[in-house]
Order: C-alpha cells, then structure tokens, then sequence
C-alpha cells in the first residue's frame, strides 16, 4: 500500500461546528426565517416605532457578564461600523442557558446576534429581544462550507447540462481515452474549484497503480467522482479511498456472492433506498456509497468529518452490517467478516494519514 496520499492530510478537514452558544446551522436558519438584510442598528434606533418587531444582525465583542444563572445578560461592544453616537455596547438579556454555552466573556468571543426591535411608547431607544448568538468564526465557517458546496453542486450541474447537451447533439463529448493524470485533469478542471484541482493528480495516480486494469477514462471519471461527492457530503476522501479498496479494490464491476455490486458494493435494496438505477454507474455508485457513508458517520459522531476512529469503526460496521446489528451488540458486531472489514479499512485509512 503506498502512502503518497499523506501530503493530502487536513485539507478535507474542516473546521469542527461543535455547540457553541447557537449552533451555527440554526443561527443561520433564523436569520433566513427573519429574513435579516441590510438594515441597521442606526436606522432602527432613528425610528423605533416604524422598526417596532423588525430583526436585524449585529456583531461584536462579548466582554462581561450581568444577572444571575436564572437571567443572565450579556455586555457586547459592538463592532465600530455598527455602532452609533449613542450606542456602542448592548446589554443582551433574555439569554438562554443555551446560548450562553461556550461563550465564556473572558475570552471575549467576538459573536453575532440577531435582535428584533421592541418599540416602547415611554423610551427614545427601543428595546431588544436577543432571538440567536452565535460565535462569528463557526459561522462563518459554515458559510463558507455551504457556499463550496454550493459551488461543486453547481459544477456538476453543469457537466450534466453539457451531457444532455451533447446527447441531443448525437453524442457526449467523453473525456480521453489515453493520457496521463494531468489529460484528464485538463477535462475535469473545468468542473473542479482550485482545491480539487490541485489533488486531482496524486488522488488520479493513486487509483490507477491500485488497480492497473482501470482505463485512464475510468481512472480519471473515479477521481472526479471521489473528490467531487466527498466534498458535498463533506466526508474525508482518504476515508473514502479506504472504503472503496477494502470494498472492490477500485473495480466498478465488482460483484460480491451476496449480490452487492460496484465500487461501493452497495446491496440491490440499499441501492433502490438511494435511487440507483445502475449500481455498477461509476456515478451513480460513488455518490450513493459516499452519501450512504455519510449518513453512517452522521449516526455516531457530529460533524461526520470530525470523527474519531472509535466513531469510525461504528460507523465502517454499520456500513457493512447494519446499524441495527451495531445496536444490538453495543458496538462492532462479533461477525467474522463485519470485524475484519472494520479492521482492513481503519488500517488502510491510518495509513494514508501518514
């Protein structure tokens, strides 16, 4: 087994979202809710009334701490562009247990909050209703996740447009038929952000010395498929790699005694479950194993690409012989081959994390 995979340790490891204050999914999904835009701390203070229930965003610096465990409150400076001449800091009150999780003032957490306007008849200023905090860093990283995401979901849009297009035309363009990693690269690179670009070829070289019978074509279709589905279900594709060798030894036409079938050697109801209509599709295969191990990773360890190797094994046994089974017994099952399939992919996995 060749380890030259290990120079592509951490750039699939994104940042853990692990609870602080609001997660950082649900402080999103209220801010789309309150459809949160540009509206300002300065317009809503200039007329509360007109503003009365209207949520807005603001950042800033959590630097102290008031009230007691049954009505805490937070003092945040607020960040300079969002201040006004009257208001540079905010007492956050109506603060749940919740959401003070992790935000610990004496690190002073930089934060954003969502706040609705309460207009009251008796005060120049209204008052505020804290509904979300969250750290500004988790956010942004998941942002940032969901918008490369986005990105490679529209990429690959885009290669099927273009297929149906060339279907309609009298044939789809393939990619080449001979030619080294950097042939086929030149072909996907258009589909490919810069990331996947970059480790297009090591991941390409890899598959094709794993199995020499491979095609450049189908070396080449496999790589972009890994990389790309990796990505969307944001799952490691060094764990994926491990998966697929302990599975068909990167052979699409795999099929076992049991019936499963192609590089992910997905069972016909598993497959049906996950709407394949040819398991033995590099495409399809691909993104329904990973998809199907995504969901096994999400059962024991959140976010599934911040998992231990303990998180892992659970997740590989359920792969192979069912959540259920690893319910029953507690852990990895006493099944000859579910503990021998466990042990072959952590041992392939660890070693391409050298």
């Amino acid at each position: 087994m060749r380890t030259s995979l290990k120079l592509l340790c951490g750039l699939f490891l994104l940042p853990s979202l692990s609870a602080h204050a609001d997660t950082a999914a649900r402080y999103l999904h209220l801010r789309a809710v309150h459809h949160c835009t540009s509206l300002t701390l300065a317009q809503v203070c200039a007329n509360p009334q007109g503003y009365n229930s209207k949520v807005l965003e603001i950042t800033g610096t959590v630097t102290g701490e008031a009230g007691g465990a049954s009505s805490p409150m937070l003092v945040l400076n607020l960040d300079a562009a969002e201040a006004t001449p009257l208001l540079n800091s905010l007492t956050l009150q109506n603060i749940t247990p919740s959401q003070m999780a992790g935000l610990n003032p004496i690190n002073n957490p930089r934060v954003r909050v969502l706040l609705q306007a309460v207009y009251t008849a008796d005060s120049n200023l209204p008052d505020w209703k804290t509904l979300s905090i969250a750290l500004d860093s988790q956010v942004t990283s998941l942002q940032q996740i969901r918008a490369a995401r986005s990105l490679q979901q529209n990429r690959a849009r885009a290669l099927r447009q273009e297929r149906a297009r060339q279907s309609a035309r009298g044939g789809f363009v393939r990619p080449p038929l001979s030619g080294d990693a950097m042939a086929q690269m030149a072909y996907y690179s258009q589909y490919l952000d810069s990331r996947l670009q970059t480790i297009f070829a090591p991941y390409y070289s890899f598959i094709a010395h794993e199995n020499p019978k491979l095609s450049p074509a189908q070396a080449g279709k496999i790589t972009y498929y890994l990389l790309s589905f990796s990505e969307q279900y944001q799952v490691d594709p060094r764990l994926v790699v491990a998966m697929i060798i302990a599975e068909s030894d990167f052979d699409p036409n795999s099929t076992s005694s049991t019936g499963a079938a192609g590089l992910g050697q997905l069972m016909p109801d598993t497959g049906k479950e996950l709407g394949l209509s040819n398991p033995y599709s590099i495409e399809q295969n691909l993104q329904g194993s990973i998809y199907y191990l995504h969901t096994r990773l999400n059962m024991y360890s959140s976010p599934a690409n911040n998992s231990t190797f303990e998180q892992i094994r659970l997740a590989m046994a359920a792969y192979n012989a069912g959540a259920g089974a690893v319910k029953k017994y507690g852990g990895v099952p006493p099944f000859h081959e579910t503990r021998a399939y466990v042990r072959k992919v952590i041992s392939i996995y660890k070693k391409l994390l050298q």
